[in-house]
This record gives C-alpha cells, structure tokens and sequence, in this order.
C-alpha cells in the first residue's frame, strides 16, 4: 500500500486537492446563492414595508389636512376668529394694556440692571427698548400669558384668561375650552389663528408662540 502511495503520491495529493478546491467552490457559489436569495427577499419585504409607510404618511397628512379645512370652516372658529381679531386690536388702546406695557418695561430695566457686561466677549449694553417686541399689542399678550403665565411651561394652556381684565382676556376665556377640547380628537399639536398682518393673535399653547410675526 505504501509503495503504491509512494509511487502515485503526487497525483494522489493533487487529486486531494483538486477535490478540496471543488468542495470549496461549490461552498462558495452555495453561500453567494444563499446570500443573495436572502438580500433579495429583505429587499423585497423592506419594500414592501417603504411603500406601507410611505402610504400611511400620505394618508396620515390628507386626514389632517381635511381636519383643519373642516375645523377652519366650522362657525364657531370664524366667530373666534372674528371676536379674536377685534379684541387684539384694542390690547393697545385699552388702559388695562397699557398698565401691563408700562410693568413690561419696568422689569425689562430692572433685569437689565443685573446684567454683568463686564464678561469676557460679552455682548455691549443695549437700550431696553432694543430687548421690546415692535409690536406692542404681541409683547403685552406674550407678557400676560406666557411671562407672567402661573403655570408651569407644559400646563401653560390651563390659564384661560390673565387678571389683566383686557378685552382680549375675555375672548381668551370664551374659546379657549372649545379649541383646547379640538386638540386630542383631530391629533394636532397646537391651533393658531393668525390674521392677514400675519400676526399670531390666538395659540393653544403658548409658550413663545405669540411673539411670533408671521409673514407669507
């Protein structure tokens, strides 16, 4: 046996290893053929799974789309809007406003005054003026309903109406409950009203919402 081995030795090795080389290769193109039947199918289901979504978005954003068409048509929201306009307009006129403009300011000098501008890089000391909204009627409601809100930042919509006794505070107290009620069943993070001067004249919640001067 031996001394057939020896004698066909070299053959008998490549033989072997042609063998090894076949079982290799045949391994391989098994393992490619496995893998790529396998990229396909996560291929196709991860597809399937884009389009699903894709098509749940779609029809996610078309529902509150027709919410907010409906909510905007709604009586009730073109009365608020009516009475929230004409109240936003006489914040600036009333004596109760200016009284609140007039604290404003005050505190803004006040805090001013605690200001360090000795800082490295800080920046230079502005006029109090500088640090008030140009519009006044939005600075005076920020003031009373996000400033001087009792309420913490998350429950800020609890105030129905500042103790300012405004016109507008009135409004606020009239539609607050029926746009807060709106917000859970149409799923909407907030309602704005914002009128053609692109002022935000009404907003569930508040936050820094109101100060904003929207312009289209």
């Amino acid at each position: 046996m031996s001394i057939i081995f020896n004698r066909f030795k070299k053959e008998i090795i490549t033989l072997l290893m042609l063998i090894v080389s076949v079982v290799s290769l045949s391994s391989y193109i098994t393992y490619t053929q496995i893998t790529s039947s396998l990229s396909k199918s996560y291929f196709e289901k991860l597809s399937v799974v884009k389009h699903l979504l894709s098509s749940n978005i779609e029809e996610y954003f078309d529902e509150r789309k027709k919410d907010a068409l409906a909510l905007g048509e709604s009586q009730t929201t073109l009365n608020a809007f009516e009475e929230f306009e004409r109240s936003f307009k006489l914040v600036e006129d009333e004596e109760e406003g200016q009284l609140v403009y007039k604290t404003l300011k005050e505190e803004i000098k006040n805090n001013i005054t605690k200001i360090n501008y000795t800082v490295p890089h800080a920046k230079p000391k502005r006029d109090p003026k500088a640090y008030l909204s140009k519009n006044y009627t939005t600075k005076t409601l920020q003031y009373l309903y996000i400033s001087s809100n009792p309420f913490s930042t998350q429950d800020k919509k609890n105030l129905y109406a500042s103790s300012a006794n405004l016109s507008y505070d009135d409004t606020h107290y009239k539609y607050h409950s029926y746009f807060l009620q709106i917000l859970k069943p149409y799923d909407f993070s907030d309602i704005y009203l914002i009128n053609m001067n692109g002022d935000v004249i009404y907003t569930v919640f508040f936050f820094s919402s109101r100060r904003r001067h929207t312009r289209s």
